[in-house]
């Protein structure tokens, strides 16, 4: 997943260096601005580890790299919801089902610019503390809609994974010989 996101043109942070983050965070904005394309980023960062509530109860406090970056590249910002995903990703294996999407309303470039960095996020975060609202078990792991694609993704995981390990046998066994 690493490599693709990579290749995708992700910013992985190095939180731990906070001269490093604000480097990466500025390169992102140059890149983005260079290239005309948007930023998507998850303002809570990836701290969460606790079980996601549609009622926006679990939200946890936004971090500031987004906003400095919406702000430095002088962009509009679209929040946007998810619900589903941990009931879906819950556990050893992903179960087939829908993810309920949720765009909010447009906080606009100029909006942001007569702000501060803290009071645009208090903007993103009310909207989308609003946006969450419950959706039952029955809307997500409804899957009259996502049984094809989800058979076409379990096949190809399958195909991935005894290529994979023949690959590996393959390598194994041929050190194994070559030591003798």
């Amino acid at each position: 997943m690493g490599i693709i996101c990579i290749k995708d043109g992700f910013i992985l942070i190095n939180r731990a260096n906070l001269e490093q983050s604000i480097k990466q965070l500025d390169e992102g904005v140059e890149n983005a601005k260079r290239e005309g394309k948007s930023i998507c980023s998850a303002p809570e960062g990836t701290r969460r580890r606790s079980k996601s509530v549609d009622d926006a109860s679990h939200l946890l406090p936004f971090k500031k790299g987004p906003f400095h970056m919406a702000k430095k590249a002088n962009l509009d910002l679209v929040p946007v919801t998810y619900s589903g995903i941990k009931r879906l990703t819950g556990g050893w294996v992903a179960r087939p089902g829908t993810i309920v999407m949720r765009i909010g309303p447009r906080i606009a470039r100029d909006k942001c610019t007569n702000l501060t960095i803290e009071q645009t996020m208090e903007v993103a975060y009310s909207q989308m503390k609003s946006m969450m609202t419950p959706v039952s078990d029955d809307v997500i792991y409804n899957t009259t809609k996502t049984r094809k694609s989800w058979l076409i993704f379990f096949g190809y995981q399958l195909v991935m994974y005894f290529t994979a390990k023949w690959f590996l046998c393959l390598f194994c066994c041929g050190k194994s010989h070559a030591s003798h």
